[in-house]
This record gives structure tokens, C-alpha cells and sequence, in this order.
């Protein structure tokens, strides 16, 4: 492709010279071509006669001796040149301009050509790299249609040929894969089974005897996987084997059949009884020399327990007795082959020395993904201890950065010492460890100067002495100290003397009023580019007002929650009624504090005002009056990309045009409790309000939830023109039908995490197509009366790589839904079903079982499914703004804490249950 658009090029260039001689002999034929021509021969002739007094005055200026030999040549310049000279020298110049800018056209036309062509490549490549985990699909299902081009039912064979072959070859074929031969092979096992039982009482430890035994056996799981019942019966028939070579103590058997299992998450099961049953019989079988070698044990266990990945973050479905049997096989090979797992120099012993089994599966699989091994991310196994820190510590001096988010068994001792071994550490991330005191801080600002990003948000016992100590640290750029109730406004200040301070996450701390003071100090030219002051409520609007003049260079502003100002405001003269006259003084005021922010900081790219309640359109038009300067007017909004305008109850569709105006590329809004938004609205998020261009066309996550006036009409403008989206909640909507949802879902088939909770008239027909159409993530259809077993069982076979469900109060939900998702979606980490009266607790059970790490909400009466359902509805029903966030961490930090959830959803459920 890229070589035809070369020839293309090339021959356009081509053909180019011969257009504008043809274009030029007839613009010549005119008087305006003459006209033309006249003009070009005079300036040439002028130019030339300007040149030859130039050279006349450099020669009489010059030396009386000169040569002969260039006294011809000057008479020749000075010579007059003729009209028909001149004219054919204009004509000359005149194409060769003409034929420069029509090349450059070209050059440009192609160059765009070559972008595009680049531009798709790297979508398909995305695509086909997106397509490595689904399943695949062969043929075509409907339920609409049935004729001689649509296949309707189940595939059971497929067959390729090399070539063609007769037509009586495929129809014994087709005949032969349509005859139901499930109980000759189950007879046919049955019999090689008996055999080989007989076979082995001669010769019970023969190797060649042993594999094809347990090949035979093997092979019948293979074979209609997609009932439970044969896959139960099969698995039988392999355990009864395993039994059987227990009792003989028959070791080679047992890993035999250990290795010759299919390589499938199904039989994880299989795998761990057949190598406890190894270990049982001879606990020093695994060697370098054993039939199944500790290298070839090794390659088995990605394929049982992560679907064949290695990746670190494949741990999160795992069962607590996969993480120990593939820990203890690590533990094993490291013994055996010390410099095994990563780049074959490296010695691994300290491995050996953790106590926790997760982390030393999550040490083996970062190291095996290739990743830097001076920075470690742990937040995904917060069971981590100190005397595993100890050891990580100990066997790595040299680490840059610990990630330590939620491990809340460490201690303040132990990261004291991290501090201590590791000098050169530069980034430290210990948020929600909440007995975490100042003496870390204080180690840190003396043993680590290097330090540049320090993050212990909910840490409650973080004071002003422990930030104040980190000015020790002069190369400090990013600092979170969300919801550090004891911080004040002291250690504010002392943030400002760190002059290449870039982020700063002061969330959540209710002692901080004093913004004006860290403005004052900060110094002009500062280099902070993000700022999270969410849920701060007694900052003043004077303090936001001089951090967005003084700091211009701020790129992602969090100022959720602000909406209490306790200073004097700006006054406005109205009639003498004290309460007009607050809620003026108030409007103006929060006005002021916004416009301060988006007129002056023109590089935004995210912002985030959420339940901002006099947030009007206003803010995100130009202030012609107040501001007038031509560049702000040009640039407003222009690199916006994430915007949070949630439960801004004064914003209306003319705001929503205004935004989209200016901020053409936005990819990530949020106007979820904007009750004023209507159909319009998400017309004027596509189609621009002044010129009619169309806007939105970057849009990845919308979130409309609760905005409850919005119908299938409004809809129509999304699918139309969001192509890229990938997050989409319609949560609330309640007038939303299953048309135009089907038709959502067809055109934007990128969505990956799709909230329809509330959506009562929604049924089967919507999962259905969510099945056909998408690869989903999460899906959030709580409270969705209509739809059945059918339409969740539709999504959980085809949408296997689940990681969210929500049928909170979906009455036709039973037991068969739950366990589809529990058999077909092993990554499931979040799921709830509360009130849903025909699911029973056997069913939700086996998830609290086999899955502890997951989060599991239900209304049962028992203990611990309460404990493990606690805390899960806040990360449930924020799920969709999480995922938009990730692309700026910094600047959501602290929105979406527990305490906001709990207070927000249940007044949004109480209103719709009203």
C-alpha cells in the first residue's frame, strides 16, 4: 500500500508540468495573463539592470589591474536584455512558481494519504493484539434470520482442506462428524482403560506404558467441554486414575498424567490434585533428571491457572490454592536453576526467603514480563509483610521505586529501613496504610535526597512534621498527601519551597485554607502542572482565584467539592435580602474562581468540578468583558480532554455546546445528575452549535448517568457520530428502549464497560446483542427487571474476559446465570447480587471459596459474605469514571472516595425508586 501511494505520487508530479504548461498557455491567450506577464518582465528587467550597477561599482571600486580575460563578461552583463528575452524569462519564472505550489500541494495531499494509511495500520494492529484473548468464532448466528446464507445453531465440526476434493468426500465427511459417537468413544476409553489397568500389573513403572495410559486418559476432557456433566464425568474418570496410582504408589504414573493434561483453565482443578499427589508419594520427585523435569513442570502452571499469560497482573483471579502451587514449583526450579527467570545472569535465591506465597509468584512473573527491576509495583498483592519487605530490601539496594498502595501489613519500621537500604530511591507510593507516623517521612528526607515523588494518601497520621521534614528533599516534583486530616496550612507552605514541585494531591484535608500564602510564595516561572484540591472545603475563592493566576502552567485541576465559600466573596449590589445577597455573593464568587482557571490556565487538559452546584454555562464561554485578550480567546479550552461536570444541577445543554465549542478533542466527559441535559444536549455534543461541524468524534468514556430527561432519540446523535467510544453509562436513564440501545451497541463496537442499570424497559434482546457485538469488561445492569438467565448466560459465554458484573435486583436472575459467570469468566474480580431472590447461597458460595480475592456483595445473612461484600458497592458504582481517570491519574486522586459513594447513590436510587 505504502508503495503505491509512492507511484501515485511520483506520477502525479509526473503530469504535474504538463498541466501547468497547458494552464499557462491559456492564461497567456488573456489580458489578465499579459497583464501578468508585463509585471514579471519589468521586475526582471529592473533586477538585472540593479545587478549590473552593482557589479559596475564593485569593479571601480576594485583594483586598476584586472584581468582581460573578464572584461567580456561584464560588457555582456551590462548589455540591455531584449522584450522577447524578458518575456520568455517571466513566462519561465511564472510556471516554475505555479508548478512549486501545485507540487507542494501534492507532496501535502499524499503526505496526509501516508498519515492515514499509518493511522490505520496502527488501529488494526491494536485490533488484532485486542483479539489475541476472544474466542473464535466461525460462522454466522442469528435468531432473526434462517435461509440458505445464515447458519443458525451450534458448530461442532469444522473442517479445512488443502484442496479441493469430490463432493461425495464432504458429504461422508459431514456425515460421518454429525453421528453421535459420544458413547462409542466413552465404551471405546473405557475398554483402552481396562488394558492398559491390565497391562500395568506386569510392568507398573514401564515408561512407554505409562505415557500412552495416560494419554488415553487425557484425552477424554477434550471432548464436550461445553457441558458440565462430561466435563464432571471425565474428570472422574481421570481422579479414579489418580487414585488408583496413589494406592500403588505409583509416582511416575500420577505425573504422567500430570503432564499430559490439556492446557486449560477448566482443569486447574486436575492439575494441583495430580501434583499434590506427586509431592505425597516422593516430595524430592522433581529433579533435573525425573521423567517430567522442574523445566518442563515449570511451563505448565500459566496455562492452568492464567490462560497462558505471564504477565503480573494475571494473579488477580487466582485462587489461594493455584498462588501456592505455583509458588512452591517456583520455589523449586530457583533451588535447582538460581538464574533461571529473567535475564539468566541474575541469581534468585532470596526468592526462596519470602514467606508469602503471592509474592513470590508476583516477583517471578514481573521479572519474567520483562520489567524494570529497580521499580516494583506490589499494590496487587497487598498481603505483603515485613519480613518479606526485609528480604526485597536486603536483596535489592539499588530499587528506584516501590509501589506499596494498600499494603496495610507494613509497618513504619519497615519502610524506615526500605529507606535506609535503598539511598537512591526515588519514587514511594504507601497510600492506605493508616498507621503509617512521621518517622517515615523523616527517614526518607534523611537517607533519600534523590526522592522525587512521595504519595501517602489516607494516611491520618501524617502531620505537618513529617512533610515539613521532606524539605530535605530538593528534587521533590510530585507529592499526595490526600486525606491527611492532620495536615495544615504550615505544611502547604513548606510545599512551595520546592521550586520543581509539578504535582500536588491535597484531597480530602479539611485543614487547608490557605492558598493565597502558597501562591504568594511559589515563585513565577513555578513548574506545577497538577493540582487536587477535591473535598478541601474551606478553601476560599481568593485562595483557587491566585492559584490559577500565579500558576498558569497547570494542566489537570481537581476542584470537586469546593463549592463552600467561607471568605467574603465579591460583592454585588442587589436588593437588601440577605438571602439574595448570599447566593449572589456565592455565584459570583465560585464564577470568578472557575474563570480564573480556565482563562488563565490555557494548557488544561483535565478538570474536574464535580457537585460544584453554581456552576453555570458561563464558565466556559469567553469573558469578553472581564478578560477581552485575543489569545484566550483563541486557546480557552483548547487542550481540554477530560472534563467531570457530575452533578452540576445548574449546567443546561447551551453550556454543554459552549464546552464542546471549544474543547474539540475532548475524550473523556463526564455529566452524570445533570438533570437539565436533554436530547439536545447530546445533539450539541456532536454537532458544533456555531457552524454545525461535527465534535465528539474523539470520545472514548461519556457518562449520562441519572440524567434521567434523556430518551432513545438523544441516543441516536451518540451512535452516529462517538465512534471511538470505549466507557459508556446510561445508569438512570429511564426511558431508554432496547432499539436504539441494540443499535448503540452495533455502531460503537470499542465498548468495553457498559452501565445500564435502571433501565427497567431494557430485556434479553440488549444483552443478546451485547454478546454478538462486544467484548465487554465490566456491565452494570442493576435493577434491570426484565432481563433473564438468558441474556446474562448469552454475555458470560461470549464475553469471557469479564472483570465486573453488577444484577444488583434483577428478580429473574437464578442460579444459572451465576454459575455461567463463575464457569466462563475466571477473571471476574467484582460481582453483586443483592436482592436477587432466586440466587441462593450455594451458587454465590463458590466465588467466596475458590476466588477470597474478589469482591463479592450479596444479602445473605452469613458473616463472611458480608466481610467480603464490605466496601465493594463504592468500587461497584464508580467503576466507569475509574476507568476513565486512568489516563490522568493525577488529577482525579481522592474523588471517589468511599464516603462520597455512600452518600451520592443511595439519594440517585431513592429518587428513581420514588
Amino acid at each position: 500500500m505504502q508503495r503505491d501511494i509512492d507511484d501515485q505520487e511520483r506520477h502525479a508530479k509526473d503530469t504535474c508540468m504538463k498541466d501547468v504548461d497547458r494552464e499557462c498557455q491559456a492564461l497567456y491567450q488573456t489580458k489578465e495573463g499579459k497583464r501578468l506577464l508585463k509585471d514579471l518582465a519589468k521586475k526582471l528587467t529592473d533586477e538585472i539592470e540593479f545587478k549590473a550597477r552593482l557589479k559596475k561599482g564593485a569593479s571601480s571600486t576594485a583594483s586598476p589591474v584586472t584581468d582581460p580575460v573578464d572584461k567580456p563578461i561584464q560588457e555582456d552583463a551590462a548589455i540591455p536584455r531584449k522584450k522577447a528575452d524578458m518575456d520568455t524569462m517571466a513566462k519561465k519564472q511564472h510556471a516554475m512558481q505555479m508548478f512549486r505550489k501545485k507540487s507542494e500541494s501534492i507532496t501535502a495531499s499524499y503526505r496526509l494519504l501516508r498519515d492515514e494509511l499509518k493511522a490505520k495500520i496502527q488501529v488494526e494492529l491494536a485490533d488484532a493484539l485486542s483479539q489475541d484473548n476472544r474466542p473464535l468464532r466461525i460462522g454466522c448466528v442469528s435468531n432473526a434470520c434462517s435461509n440458505s446464507k445464515f447458519f443458525v445453531g451450534r458448530l461442532c465440526h469444522v473442517a479445512f482442506y488443502a484442496r479441493s476434493v469430490d463432493r461425495d468426500v464432504l458429504l461422508r465427511h459431514f456425515v460421518t462428524g454429525t453421528l453421535d459417537r459420544a458413547w462409542t468413544s466413552d465404551a471405546l476409553f473405557e475398554l483402552s482403560a481396562v488394558r492398559f489397568t491390565k497391562a500395568l500389573e506386569f510392568a507398573p513403572t514401564d515408561g512407554p506404558m505409562l505415557a500412552s495410559f495416560a494419554v488415553n486418559i487425557c484425552s477424554a476432557l477434550k471432548y464436550d467441554l461445553e457441558q458440565r456433566r462430561s466435563q464432571n464425568m471425565y474428570k472422574a474418570k481421570v481422579r479414579r486414575a489418580l487414585r488408583a496410582f496413589r494406592s500403588t504408589e505409583n509416582v511416575e504414573g500420577c505425573a504422567e498424567i500430570l503432564r499430559n493434561l490439556p492446557h486449560d483453565v477448566r482443569f486447574s482443578d486436575l492439575f494441583r490434585e495430580a501434583y499434590a499427589c506427586v509431592n505425597e508419594l516422593h516430595p524430592t520427585y522433581w529433579t533435573r533428571q525425573s521423567n517430567v523435569s522442574l523445566l518442563e513442570l515449570d511451563a505448565l502452571p500459566p496455562h492452568f491457572f492464567m490462560s497462558g499469560e505471564t504477565k503480573s497482573s494475571s494473579m488477580a483471579g487466582l485462587s489461594r490454592d493455584e498462588v501456592t502451587v505455583y509458588a512452591d514449583i517456583i520455589r523449586r526450579v530457583i533451588v535447582e536453576y538460581p538464574t533461571h527467570y529473567g535475564d539468566g545472569l541474575t541469581d534468585l535465591k532470596w526468592i526462596c526467603d519470602l514467606e508469602t506465597d503471592s509474592v513470590v509468584l508476583y516477583f517471578v512473573l514481573w521479572i519474567r514480563a520483562g520489567e524494570d527491576s529497580r521499580r516494583f509495583d506490589l499494590s496487587g498483592v497487598p498481603d505483603v509483610t515485613d519480613v518479606d519487605m526485609d528480604v526485597v530490601t536486603g536483596a535489592n539496594r539499588s530499587c528506584l521505586a516501590f509501589n506499596l498502595h494498600g499494603c496495610v501489613h507494613l509497618t513504619s519500621k519497615t519502610l524506615c529501613t526500605l529507606s535506609l537500604r535503598c539511598s537512591a530511591l526515588e519514587t514511594l507510593d504507601v497510600g492506605q496504610i493508616p498507621h503509617l507516623t512521621d518517622d517515615v517521612l523523616v527517614a526518607l528526607s534523611k537517607t533519600c535526597p534523590n526522592l522525587k515523588a512521595i504519595h501517602m494518601d489516607r494516611c491520618p497520621l501524617i502531620s505537618d512534621v513529617g512533610v515539613e521534614a521532606l524539605e530535605a528533599c530538593r528534587d521533590l516534583r510530585e507529592v499526595g498527601f490526600g486525606f491527611c486530616v492532620r495536615v495544615t496550612d504550615d505544611a502547604l507552605l513548606s510545599l512551595a519551597s520546592h521550586t520543581r514541585l509539578s504535582a500536588l494531591n491535597v484531597s480530602g484535608c479539611l485543614q487547608l485554607s490557605d492558598f493565597v500564602g502558597l501562591a504568594n510564595i511559589l515563585p513565577a516561572s513555578t513548574t506545577l502542572t497538577s493540582l487536587d484540591i477535591s473535598g478541601c472545603r474551606r478553601l476560599t475563592d481568593h485562595g483557587i482565584i491566585a492559584i490559577g493566576t500565579r500558576c498558569t502552567k497547570l494542566t489537570h485541576v481537581n476542584l470537586a467539592f469546593c463549592d463552600k465559600v467561607t471568605d467574603r466573596g465579591i460583592w454585588v449590589r442587589c436588593r437588601p435580602s440577605p438571602n439574595i445577597r448570599t447566593y449572589v455573593q456565592t455565584y459570583v464568587s465560585v464564577m470568578l474562581m472557575l474563570q480564573a482557571i480556565t482563562h488563565n490556565c490555557l494548557d488544561l487538559v483535565s478538570l474536574n468540578v464535580q457537585e460544584l452546584h453554581l456552576v453555570t454555562d458561563n464558565v466556559f464561554s469567553f469573558d469578553q468583558q472581564g478578560d477581552g485578550r485575543a489569545v484566550v480567546s483563541k486557546l480557552l479550552l483548547a487542550k481540554l480532554r477530560t472534563v467531570v461536570l457530575a452533578d452540576c444541577k445548574l449546567l443546561t445543554d447551551t453550556g454543554i455546546a459552549y464546552l464542546l465549542h471549544r474543547a474539540r478533542h475532548l475524550q473523556s466527559m463526564d455529566v452524570s445528575g445533570c438533570y437539565h441535559l436533554t436530547n439536545q444536549g447530546l445533539e450539541f455534543i456532536t454537532t458544533d452549535i456555531f457552524n454545525g461541524s461535527i465534535t465528539g468524534e474523539h470520545l472514548t468514556v461519556l457518562d449520562l448517568s441519572y440524567c434521567m430527561s434523556l430518551s432513545s432519540d438523544g441516543v441516536r446523535f451518540v451512535r452516529e457520530r462517538c465512534k471511538q467510544l470505549v466507557t459508556v453509562s446510561l445508569t438512570g436513564c429511564i426511558l431508554l428502549q432496547d432499539a436504539e440501545v441494540i443499535e448503540l451497541v452495533k455502531a460503537c463496537g470499542k465498548i468495553a464497560n457498559l452501565g445500564l442499570g435502571f433501565c427497567r424497559e431494557l430485556s434479553d434482546d440488549v444483552l443478546i446483542a451485547i454478546s454478538d457485538c462486544l467484548w465487554l469488561d465490566s456491565l452494570f445492569i442493576n435493577r434491570c427487571a426484565k432481563m433473564t438467565d438468558v441474556g446474562v448466560c448469552a454475555v458470560a459465554s461470549q464475553c469471557t474476559g469479564l472483570l465486573a458484573v453488577n444484577l444488583s435486583s434483577c428478580k429473574r436472575v437464578t442460579d444459572v446465570a451465576v454459575d455461567r459467570l463463575y464457569d466462563n469468566c475466571p477473571k471476574l474480580a467484582h460481582l453483586d447480587v443483592t436482592y436477587c431472590p432466586h440466587v441462593t447461597r450455594g451458587a454465590a458460595s463458590r466465588f467466596s471459596i475458590h476466588r477470597p480475592g474478589m469482591m463479592l456483595r450479596t444479602d445473605f445473612e452469613s458473616q463472611g459474605s458480608q466481610e467480603q461484600g464490605e466496601g465493594s458497592e463504592a468500587a461497584a458504582e464508580k467503576l466507569f469514571r475509574q476507568h476513565s481517570w486512568k489516563q490522568h491519574p493525577v488529577a482525579v486522586v481522592g474523588t471517589s472516595s468511599h464516603e462520597q459513594v455512600m452518600v451520592d447513590k443511595p439519594l440517585r436510587d431513592a429518587a428513581l425508586l420514588r
